[in-house]
């Protein structure tokens, strides 16, 4: 593991900023559907450190979640007790930084599995989750499952990362209350309902877009229950969230690749802020052409969104009843 330490700093906006001197120096490992300047070719299948056998599975795997060789974050400092807060800097940024992948196939990314290897995938989520949330003090759980080569992948194998820190940040704590009345989440979920913006539900899930989308295609998979967490959930549970993932995903590439993060944002079961939320977030526009970040997203924090919410959702609904797998 990378003895590379990360700084914290928190700038004039309330934004945290981790300095990571020397990360910049990984090898990435690109191909043609992450990056279509470079052309697919046997190397990238020989030099691929995910492809089994590998030196971490020396058979064929399901899944696979490891420490990051590279990490963002400090795994000493948890023990020794240095935890950043929201209200200090720090030097040594304590936490949990594991790589996360979903599928032993090269190329088989996330919206081209079928839904039982998304459930088994976040059955090994869930049990990473509940592993450093009673063991690692750690607080909340960022993970990320990225396609398209602006998101920053070193290695063009489909994976993801998974971030734990010892405090809750500030885009997970707005949107989440101590109660259904105080949680942004549950406010979504009874809005999308109220306008016509779900996508797909389950006993357990609702799929929507919410109702000030950044991007089109901005879709929550959020629990019904209150005060839930992936950790808590069975298996069961875990097949809901993967039927949802699958059609929520794949309705947003059916007409065109739309280059997309699935996120997952989880907080210590322990905490009465708990609310399990999915986001998939997919950078196209019903036209087909890719939507990019630009200077008003990136100056102002004002993100102008081309399209309808409630027909987006509408057509979404419809690419699901033409393809419900």
């Amino acid at each position: 593991m990378s003895s590379i330490a990360s700084m914290a700093r928190l700038n004039d906006q309330a934004d945290w900023v981790f300095l990571i001197p020397g990360r910049g120096g990984i090898s990435p490992l690109l191909s043609a559907e992450q990056d279509p300047s470079i052309s697919i070719t046997a190397t990238h299948l020989e030099q691929c450190p995910f492809c089994p056998p590998t030196r971490l599975s020396t058979e064929h795997y399901d899944s696979l979640i490891f420490p990051n060789e590279h990490p963002v974050v400090s795994y000493a400092d948890i023990s020794q007790g240095q935890l950043l807060t929201r209200d200090n800097a720090c030097d040594r940024v304590a936490g949990v930084n594991d790589v996360v992948i979903y599928t032993p196939t090269h190329n088989e990314f996330l919206h081209k599995c079928d839904s039982g290897r998304i459930s088994r995938f976040l059955q090994r989520l869930r049990d990473r989750h509940r592993e450093h949330f009673h063991t690692n003090n750690i607080e909340a759980i960022f993970t990320f499952l990225a396609t398209g080569h602006r998101f920053g992948q070193s290695q063009e194998h489909p994976h993801g990362q998974l971030l734990g820190l010892p405090f809750i940040p500030r885009r997970i704590a707005v949107t989440t209350g101590a109660t259904r009345t105080s949680c942004s989440i549950c406010h979504q979920e009874e809005l999308a309902h109220k306008r016509d913006t779900v996508i797909c539900e389950s006993p357990s899930f609702s799929a929507y877009i919410t109702v000030a989308p950044r991007v089109p295609f901005e879709i929550w998979i959020s629990a019904k229950q209150h005060n839930i967490s992936l950790a808590d959930i069975d298996d069961e549970a875990c097949t809901e969230l993967a039927d949802l993932v699958k059609k929520s995903l794949s309705a947003t590439q059916a007409a065109y690749f739309n280059p997309y993060i699935v996120s997952f944002f989880d907080v210590n079961p322990t905490n009465e802020h708990s609310h399990l939320r999915c986001e998939v977030l997919a950078f196209g526009r019903p036209s087909g052409i890719n939507k990019h970040i630009g200077a008003y997203e990136l100056g102002l924090g004002i993100f102008m969104n081309p399209s309808d919410p409630a027909q987006v959702a509408a057509n979404l609904r419809a690419a699901i009843l033409l393809d419900p797998s």
